[in-house]
């Protein structure tokens, strides 16, 4: 395979998995072609079959936001990432969170840390696709869905703790009524209890 015809399977943002070049190549071929790209500087692997095409080579550097969508799908940023995202919350996420429906994982690449978390299938939405700088999309959780799973996967008896660190009542983009509504819907008694008891 050559580097242009890999440059053209690739998205925008220099994201590209081999999937995507099953229909032009070989797999055994291209897997260790794939590897003396890595070793000789223009690719980087971001997980096993997610690589991104290292500049000078991509037109734009890929938004950790839209890396998260790719790195495990399906999933959608959420809790301190889409918070901050958002404006709700002041302080910077060091690491991307998601949540899915598929395993825990995490990821450390050299264009971020990623995390994901699982949810049930039931409570696996309330995200938009948004778009990014350079025209870029990723799936966000809404503010108040990202702080509804940011409780829901909290552990009993920290909800305080959580709500006080991230000091919404400076918020003027989140909805309380949303997430008590949100969180009746989940049907989780105590998480219930506890938010109505603030």
């Amino acid at each position: 395979m050559k580097w242009e015809a890999f440059l053209e399977a690739a998205d925008a943002d220099g994201l590209v998995s081999p999937p995507k070049l099953a229909d032009r190549v070989e797999a055994a071929s291209s897997a260790r072609q794939v590897a003396r790209w890595v070793s000789g500087g223009r690719l980087t692997r971001l997980r096993r079959g997610l690589y991104v095409v290292n500049a000078p080579y991509r037109a734009r550097t890929p938004h950790p936001l839209r890396i998260a969508g790719r790195l495990l799908e399906p999933s959608y940023v959420s809790l301190h990432a889409a918070l901050a995202f958002r404006g709700v919350s002041a302080t910077p996420s060091r690491v991307v969170s998601s949540v899915t429906t598929r395993r825990t994982a995490s990821f450390e690449t050299p264009l971020g840390r990623f995390a994901f978390h699982v949810v049930k299938p039931a409570l696996f939405g309330g995200y938009e696709e948004v778009e990014l700088p350079d025209g870029q999309l990723a799936s966000v959780a809404t503010a108040e869905k990202a702080l509804v799973d940011l409780l829901y996967l909290e552990s009993p008896g920290a909800l305080s703790r959580t709500l006080a660190e991230l000091d919404l009542r400076r918020s003027s983009t989140l909805s309380w009524g949303r997430v008590v509504a949100m969180i009746d819907e989940l049907g989780n008694a105590r998480l219930s209890r506890e938010v109505r008891g603030l």
